[in-house]
């Protein structure tokens, strides 16, 4: 079972299951019918390419049955009154994403799409590019570097 099915966050239509690893499934197109992913979520954003400049596009912020165009990615979070707090990140060529009063209703004509899971919010950008911070300094300049580009910190710190 994917973990998707598992926490009830979305289902799809016009694919078949190339890969599927615990945090990812690759899906390719089954068909003449393009790959409709319906994704259970809050929020989300997706990004958008216009005179060699990205754009991000929130998708809660726009209207219920509205269609919104994107470009590679699609940002899809639970909110905090979630089965789980989680992520998935949705990658195609092109889509588009009509938003409905529970969920998004993306759809590509790529013959591909992916979507890959994060336990809580992902440690990346805009772009999908992850990253991670090490710190070899002591706990109060953790908290200074945290305060500075707007982290806030944890009781654990």
């Amino acid at each position: 079972m994917s973990r998707g099915e598992r926490v009830g966050q979305f289902r799809w239509t016009g694919a078949i299951v190339k890969e599927q690893t615990e945090d990812r499934i690759r899906l390719t197109r089954a068909g003449a019918e393009p790959i409709t992913v319906t994704v259970r979520a809050d929020q989300g954003f997706a990004l958008q390419h216009q005179d060699n400049q990205w754009f991000v596009v929130p998708i809660a912020a726009q209207r219920l049955g509205r269609a919104v165009v994107g470009e590679q990615l699609l940002w899809a979070l639970s909110g905090p009154g979630s089965e789980m707090l989680s992520t998935w990140l949705i990658r195609a060529e092109a889509f588009a994403i009509r938003i409905r009063r529970d969920h998004f209703l993306f759809q590509t004509e790529s013959n591909e799409c992916t979507l890959d899971w994060f336990n809580g919010r992902p440690k990346s950008d805009a772009l999908g590019n992850r990253f991670k911070f090490v710190f070899l300094v002591a706990v109060d300049s953790r908290r200074r570097l945290a305060d500075f580009i707007g982290i806030r910190c944890c009781p654990a710190w």
